[in-house]
C-alpha cells in the first residue's frame, strides 16, 4: 500500500491529535458549564462555534472564549 492509500489513517490521526491538544486548553468549549449550539442541515445536526455558559448566569460564549469560572469537562468514554 502506498502513502496515498493511507491518507485516511493519517487524516484520522491528525484529527485525534488536534482534539487532544484542544482538550488541554482552558477554553469554554472544554468546560463543564458550556452548552454547544447546533443547527439542522440536510445531513442532520452540525455544531456551531457558539454555545452558552450556565454558570454563574447564562451568557453567550464561543468555543474559544475563556473565563475565570472554567472547569474541566469530564472525559468521554
Amino acid at each position: 500500500m502506498t502513502i496515498m492509500g493511507n491518507t485516511h489513517i493519517i487524516y484520522e490521526r491528525v484529527i485525534a491529535m488536534k482534539e487532544k491538544a484542544g482538550s488541554e486548553q482552558k477554553v469554554c468549549g472544554n468546560c463543564i458549564y458550556f452548552f454547544q449550539h447546533y443547527v439542522k442541515d440536510e445531513d442532520g445536526y452540525t455544531a456551531t462555534i457558539f454555545g452558552h455558559c450556565g454558570y454563574p448566569r447564562i451568557k453567550i460564549r464561543k468555543e474559544k472564549d475563556t473565563c475565570s469560572h472554567w472547569r474541566a469537562a469530564p472525559e468521554e468514554t
